[in-house]
């Protein structure tokens, strides 16, 4: 991070997908929860900024394994603050490790070609039971965490989006402190 840092790298980026060693092994990332950490302690002593990407919606994760991720970016965020966050909702794709369980736990694949390129977290995923809990917690994340980010500057909301941008933000903080994701009345609005 030190070599980085002095060959002018300003930003890493981690793709970590998960918060607890059971789903990092079932989406076979070969990392450890202490490496994720070690990862965000590390560029906080050097002062790299970073972002940390995330999914939720894999087959067989339960509630506890997302909220493990809120968590381990809460410890993130106090080792290197102002780290930039994204959590992502799963899509099978064909070919990827998890798909058969997809396929398994009763999702369908799509049909036609046009329909694989429409496809976005919009989906529906038959084995989670609350959709809008999942993209509360993705959009909650991004308000609190990339929207208007240091680390991410080409995300500065144009001048008449500030006002809306700064209360979803508002909003988003007060759901990630609180860990309320039910009821997102201002996502739907």
């Amino acid at each position: 991070v030190k070599a980085f840092k002095k060959a002018g790298c300003h930003h890493l980026a981690f793709g970590v997908e998960c918060g607890t060693q059971r789903m990092l092994d079932a989406v076979k990332k070969d990392i450890t929860i202490d490496d994720i950490i070690c990862s965000a302690r590390l560029t906080g002593i050097h002062g790299v900024a970073t972002k940390y990407s995330w999914v939720i919606g894999f087959p067989e994760e339960t509630r506890a394994d997302i909220f493990a991720i809120l968590d381990c970016i809460d410890r993130i965020n106090q080792l290197n603050p102002g780290t930039a966050h994204f959590i992502g909702i799963y899509t099978p794709y064909p070919g990827s490790a998890l798909y058969t369980a997809s396929l398994d736990a009763g999702w369908q694949p799509l049909e036609h070609l046009e329909e694989w390129a429409l496809l976005r977290e919009e989906t529906v995923l038959p084995y989670q039971k609350d959709m809008w809990f999942l993209r509360c917690i993705s959009l909650t994340c991004f308000f609190a965490f990339a929207m208007d980010s240091p680390v991410r500057p080409f995300s500065k909301p144009k001048w008449y989006y500030r006002i809306p941008v700064k209360l979803l933000k508002v909003m988003a903080v007060f759901r990630w402190r609180r860990r309320w994701f039910s009821f997102p009345i201002e996502y739907r609005m």
